[in-house]
């Protein structure tokens, strides 16, 4: 390190291996966004280069509270990491191969939360709807007409996307499924429950463009079938179908 100092007449190190990045906007082949259903994203150019570590879901949602009920009633507000509960599943597939699938993805996320994210990662997830502070309204949470959205990096949610920090080229598909209900995306005081409803869902990836010397080795590569390894942590929930009655349960 102190060597370094010394080299005054080095010449400049500049990295121009990327010619550019641009971040585009793909939407959902079918616009239905209700409970159980099954939502595909499809990127389909393949001679385009995505950054997977960079890709996120844009979610606009409406949060609709039940009529305050004659008996019972209370407050409904969002739970902590509402937006990840919205969904069951998330998965993965290049060139029709699936690669990396997620159930349960509301808790899997928050428990990785705990467990990997450090206090400033953690701050920089408020967007992705990751709110300790009850007190606290989410940032995004429009009270004029209980509108609010979601930036969930997919990074976040997958596990491929987690560590796997370089660009993967081909057919590209991203499949989310809707919970079956919003029951923990939102807690009450009472016994008023609340509904919310996603008015649209984006996926925003960037592109990225080598520069042509970069460019032309990875296509040799290409046309030479040589392995291109994609390694990545798995994470996997395992649940007890029921727990007895006693201090103990293996």
């Amino acid at each position: 390190m102190s060597a370094s100092k010394l080299q005054v007449y080095s010449s400049p190190e500049i990295d121009d291996s990327i010619s550019k990045e641009e971040e585009h906007t793909y939407s959902p082949q079918v616009r239905s966004f209700d409970n159980n259903d099954e939502i595909e994203i499809i990127i389909n150019q393949r001679d385009i280069w995505i950054s997977l570590f960079e890709l996120f879901i844009q979610v606009d949602c409406e949060f609709i509270p039940d009529p305050v009920l004659e008996t019972g009633g209370g407050n409904v507000t969002l739970t902590n990491n509402a937006a990840e509960y919205l969904f069951e599943n998330v998965s993965y597939e290049l060139n029709n191969v699936e690669l990396d699938s997620v159930r349960e993805v509301g808790t899997v996320s928050t428990i990785k939360t705990f467990l990997c994210y450090g206090k400033d990662e953690v701050r920089a997830l408020t967007l992705a709807g990751w709110n300790d502070q009850e007190s606290q309204q989410l940032k995004t949470f429009n009270e004029t007409d209980n509108t609010f959205s979601f930036r969930i990096s997919l990074s976040y949610l997958s596990n491929l996307q987690f560590d796997y920090h370089r660009i993967a080229s081909g057919h590209q598909k991203f499949r989310l499924i809707r919970s079956r209900n919003d029951a923990n995306c939102f807690i009450s005081t009472g016994t008023r429950k609340a509904t919310l409803k996603i008015n649209n869902i984006e996926l925003k990836a960037k592109h990225v463009y080598p520069n042509d010397e970069i460019k032309l080795t990875i296509l040799e590569g290409i046309n030479k079938d040589r392995v291109i390894s994609l390694p990545f942590r798995k994470w996997e929930i395992h649940e007890l179908p029921s727990v007895r009655q006693t201090n103990n349960d293996i």
